[in-house]
């Protein structure tokens, strides 16, 4: 059962912008390393607007937040952000063509292309 609903939960922000999912949830939505994730983050307790972004899960649970995203944070605080409790919240991200968690074959998208570059009157190469 991989991740299929909103997860929330407070991190604590490690040196390199980085913060660890609890294993309980790696564990209990058997969460694979790179599995595709959209992030929100928040500092805890100060009311600031959260940051939205994209990543992926390291093979040892940790998802590193993107550095323009940290220092937008950080503006807001004036102030290093490490060792700052945050308010995390998690999605899974269902990648298009994708339907009831199930990708399209291979077969199925190269038969887009080829119709999409038959429209162009470009052929196949």
């Amino acid at each position: 059962m991989p991740l299929t609903e909103s997860i929330r939960f407070k991190a604590k922000l490690e040196r390199r912008g980085q913060f660890l999912i609890p294993r309980v949830f790696r564990w209990f939505y058997k969460m694979e390393p790179g599995e595709l994730l959209r992030v929100e983050v928040e500092l805890h307790d100060v009311g600031a607007r959260a940051e939205l972004f994209m990543a992926q899960m390291s093979s040892d649970g940790r998802v590193t937040v993107p550095r323009l995203n940290l220092q937008v944070l950080e503006q807001l605080e004036d102030k290093s952000l490490v060792g700052c409790l945050l308010d995390v919240t998690m999605w899974p991200v269902h990648r298009q063509g994708e339907v009831s968690g199930t990708p399209k074959t291979e077969e199925g998208v190269s038969d887009r292309v080829k119709r999409l570059r038959e429209g162009l009157g470009q052929g196949s190469p």
